[in-house]
């Protein structure tokens, strides 16, 4: 019989983590490069360090802190951070797969160029953040802080974002497929109108995108 994968209430598929007591404690400081970890509990702090091609599976991150990390082609499969802080970090490339993150500051991370599948993020500080060139499917922003960010030339594909703040956020040559914004502050958008063909949006984001489309609504 076939195991039916958790998921979250919005449909996307859940991180697929072990029970708590089988997770091995580990602190962020004996994490090394070009290593393959699961089944971890990760906390704690490090200075700033690059690590190539790390990779973590069905693990926890918790109150980790670890601002101005260099992590290319970082991948995550299965993973719950919660409280983290990697502000200013460098995760070019990334692959995230099934991967929740609450809470976490994230101000000023390179994403670009990398691929999500099934990632939620909750409460979460992504102001200036890149995606740029980057794959999202199946994703959900969440009462995030996006302020500045930057989805130039992202390809979406079933992407919601929901209660945020995207105050002069980018979307120019974005593809967006089943893309929706729910409740959102959109003041100042950088996008052409072509950029935000299929969009689903909210009443009340539509008058806040007026200027982008040459509307004036009295």
């Amino acid at each position: 019989m076939a195991i039916r994968k958790k998921t979250s209430g919005y449909g996307l598929l859940s991180p697929d983590l072990p029970d708590d007591e089988q997770l091995v404690p580990c602190s962020v400081e004996k994490i090394q490069d070009d290593q393959v970890y699961d089944r971890l509990w990760v906390r704690g702090e490090r200075e700033p360090a690059m690590l190539d091609r790390l990779s973590i599976a069905e693990s926890r991150l918790d109150q980790i802190s670890w601002p101005q990390a260099q992590l290319p082609e970082i991948s995550l499969r299965d993973v719950k951070a919660s409280t983290c802080d990697f502000s200013n970090a460098r995760m070019p490339g990334s692959d995230f797969q099934q991967v929740e993150l609450i809470g976490a500051k994230l101000v000023g991370v390179d994403f670009s160029e990398s691929i999500w599948r099934n990632v939620v993020l909750t409460k979460c500080n992504l102001s200036f953040c890149t995606w740029r060139g980057a794959r999202l499917k199946n994703c959900r922003f969440e009462d995030c802080e996006l302020s500045d960010a930057e989805f130039d030339l992202v390809q979406f594909d079933n992407v919601d974002w929901i209660d945020s703040r995207m105050r002069r956020s980018r979307f120019y040559g974005a593809r967006l497929t089943e893309a929706k914004f729910t409740r959102c502050e959109l003041t100042d958008i950088g996008a052409a109108p072509d950029d935000l063909r299929k969009l689903q949006i909210d009443a009340a984001g539509w008058l806040q995108l007026a200027p982008l489309f040459d509307v004036v609504i009295e």
